[in-house]
């Protein structure tokens, strides 16, 4: 009786399946520095945008834009429906209107408040002759009125 050779579970591997396993490994080394080096990239780049917005945003927000006399609110809360206005949709959608009240620095100038659709548009003056003090006062408006 005669033994057959069986293969041991531990055989010795071929060059070829270690090279290919190198091969395997160098690659998803590779893809895993890439990732690694992007996703840092994506995020610095993030930051930065999101640095260059919050700057815009408290920029518009804090100065008013005075150009003759025409005087630009830049509110990005909707003077009508109180709605928060999209980026894109800033100075899309206007209202102007002319002061008439007691702040000596508005008297006779045209205000531009932004608005969040061409409906707020059409109902926003009747709100601003009911309303006219305390929409100055929400936009940080009637402020100047202690100065005057």
């Amino acid at each position: 009786m005669a033994r057959t050779k069986r293969k041991s579970k531990h055989a010795k591997e071929t060059p070829h399946k270690r090279t290919g396993r190198l091969w395997l490994g160098l690659l998803l080394g590779s893809l895993l520095a890439a990732g690694v080096v992007g996703g840092s990239f994506w995020a610095q780049n993030a930051q930065r945008d999101a640095v260059r917005q919050a700057e815009a945003a408290h920029a518009a927000d804090a100065a008013h834009e005075a150009v003759s006399d025409v005087y630009y609110v830049n509110n990005r809360q909707c003077a009508m429906s109180d709605s928060p206005i999209a980026e894109q949709d800033m100075g899309r959608f206007e209202s102007r209107v002319v002061y008439d009240g007691p702040i000596k620095r508005y008297q006779g100038k045209t205000l531009v408040f932004n608005q969040c659709c061409p409906m707020c548009i059409t109902s926003f003056p009747k709100k601003w002759a009911e309303e006219r003090d305390q929409i100055m006062a929400k936009f940080g408006l009637a402020e100047a009125h202690a100065e005057n």
